[in-house]
């Protein structure tokens, strides 16, 4: 319970601006916790307010919301989780009210009309008040974005009025490190992936070409990339797959093309199997071999034979039926680097015997790289591969006498 005499700023909360010293420390002392900053809460009415203290550490999204709240002077739950909007993660709060109704075991409020437009109006609040500090005081808002920049996504999402004031200070991951959005959106065209997988698969060839690409992989991050020009028509925004990247490769003279003619041949006849074609390149880095990249259709491709690997008979007929409508276009591509003195020694007409074992691993080397899920077939080619390699090493060495 709150006993008199209360503080001045629990019957007006936004005096607390003017006590921060002595909120902060009647945080800890009820909370349990150390805080730096706060954010004084009110409604319209003035019969609900209190105050939200930023957490000091970053918390998950699923994170369990446990509020102190008060019902005229008494202290209902320390446990109210349905009192503020689900974005407003990042806050710990001391509420109080006279105007909610209890459950009957008094440890929450009875979801109702009156619940629903606290909630939102207390939501507003903080709302509010970060949209201020944009404006008054960037430095603290950068700090709190640095700890709780996924409630900030959160309600970035909700609210594109929010998200066009707060928007450049956002951290993203990128090929140029993890930066703010508004540093990232500085070097137009703004390139980003739809999912994890899409970026890993692309990041060290496109960050070797000095090519700029935002993982949108986390949560909210593709959503409000695609929102961006909507709140800055200046900005343009595209979405970047794997088989993008390719079109800054450099292609291969005529002579080398005709010098590898037979090569690529081969190759391409070793991976037709596994619905893969070849392409002969120079790209950067010139460490990385191989690239791997799917089509849309190939990737749908890949997802249905997987599935019907460990699917019933009768769902894999289904899947079976499905998948024959992709299959003519469902190609995908392996790129093969001649910048790498591996790849070009390969390709070597002296090298035509161990060629289809060689494009083989390399195959599989690119689906393990690319974080690709490797089918059984796939599997079973990686091992029989690394048996034939383990062999021909140490028949090698017995010949050329490495043994003694």
């Amino acid at each position: 319970m709150i006993n008199p005499p209360s503080p001045p700023w629990v019957k007006d909360p936004q005096l607390a601006r003017k006590h921060r010293s002595e909120v902060l420390a009647f945080g800890k002392q009820v909370l349990g916790e150390t805080f730096r900053d706060f954010i004084p809460l009110h409604t319209s009415s003035g019969r609900t307010g209190g105050i939200a203290f930023i957490l000091p550490q970053a918390v998950n999204l699923g994170a369990k919301r446990n509020h102190r709240v008060y019902l005229k002077h008494m202290l209902v739950s320390e446990a109210a989780d349905n009192v503020l909007p689900d974005w407003a993660f990042f806050v710990k709060c001391m509420i109080w009210t006279d105007e909610l109704q209890p459950t009957a075991s008094r440890e929450h409020f009875y979801e109702n009309v009156q619940l629903e437009q606290v909630r939102e109006e207390l939501g507003g609040t903080i709302r509010q008040e970060l949209m201020r500090m944009a404006e008054y005081d960037p430095d603290r808002l950068q700090s709190i974005i640095s700890l709780h920049a996924l409630s900030m996504k959160a309600l970035a999402v909700e609210d594109s009025s929010f998200y066009s004031i707060i928007h450049e200070w956002l951290p993203f991951e990128s090929t140029f490190g993890t930066k703010p959005l508004g540093e990232l959106k500085q070097q137009p065209p703004l390139y980003f992936t739809a999912t994890l997988d899409e970026y890993r698969q692309i990041t060290h060839v496109a960050s070797a070409q000095s090519m700029l690409v935002v993982n949108g992989g986390y949560i909210y991050d593709a959503e409000l990339l695609s929102l961006l020009p909507l709140i800055d028509p200046d900005v343009q925004t595209e979405r970047l797959l794997p088989e993008d990247v390719s079109l800054s490769f450099t292609d291969i003279t005529p002579q080398e093309r005709l010098d590898y003619y037979e090569s690529v041949r081969l190759a391409d006849s070793v991976l037709q199997k596994f619905r893969c074609q070849v392409q002969l390149r120079r790209f950067k880095p010139e460490e990385i071999p191989v690239l791997y990249t799917l089509s849309q259709e190939s990737a749908q491709w890949r997802v249905m034979e997987a599935t019907k690997e460990v699917s019933t008979d009768a769902l894999s007929s289904v899947l079976g039926s499905l998948g024959a409508t992709l299959k003519d276009a469902a190609y995908a591509t392996l790129y093969f680097n001649l910048n790498n003195p591996v790849i070009e020694r390969a390709f070597h007409p002296a090298h035509k015997a161990m060629l289809p074992s060689i494009i083989e691993m390399l195959y599989c080397n690119a689906l393990m790289m690319g974080h690709y899920p490797m089918n059984r077939q796939e599997t079973a080619l990686l091992n029989k591969g690394i048996i034939q390699f383990i062999d021909w090493g140490m028949t090698a060495s017995h010949t050329t006498g490495g043994d003694e």
